[in-house]
């Protein structure tokens, strides 16, 4: 097993658990170490991110390219891409952040396996550009859907409690 492949699959998990829950390690993973750089120096983790996502562009690349590879053992992909997911909407500065996290991972899941809105075509671009790059493109377009559905329930929030304001219900 050559180094791009041992980096891009985290050391093989893929062939040891059961289907997905290697992808959901690293969902998790990518999770916790961009919460932590994000809560200490946002600045850092949106840097951190950038360069790794960079750098899983050429080991993905790399891993894809080695004999006898098998690309769906790659999860560095989900990994790297977990950062994207609050590009727009950054859950833990909210009520029901751990709500938003989940909801956002679900639409993350939905958006990823469905491969919408041109996310086909980037998935076939060569080596591990297609393999990094869907992945991200699937986050950036979970984190505007995510936002965009926060700010449609927080206008419905906003125009009921001004409504609710203006009746003598309360009397």
């Amino acid at each position: 097993m050559t180094l791009s492949e041992f980096l891009a699959t985290f050391g093989t998990f893929e062939p040891h658990l059961p289907s997905g829950f290697a992808t959901g390690f690293a969902v998790l993973a990518g999770l916790a170490w961009f919460r932590f750089l994000h809560k200490i120096y946002p600045r850092v983790g949106w840097i951190v991110a950038v360069l790794l996502a960079s750098a899983a562009l050429v080991v993905t690349d790399a891993a894809e390219s080695a004999p006898g590879a098998d690309d769906s053992q790659i999860i560095l992909d989900e990994f790297v891409a977990v950062p994207f997911l609050f590009l727009f909407y950054v859950p833990w500065r909210h009520p029901h952040a751990l709500l938003s996290v989940v909801g956002t991972l679900i639409v993350f899941g939905t958006l990823d396996s469905l491969k919408p809105f041109g996310l086909q075509v980037i998935e076939r671009l060569p080596g591990g550009f297609g393999v990094v790059l869907d992945d991200i493109g699937a986050a950036v377009l979970s984190s505007a859907v995510v936002w965009l559905a926060y700010n449609f329930m927080l206008e419905l929030t906003v125009k009921r409690e001004v409504k609710d304001e203006g009746c003598d219900c309360h009397r």
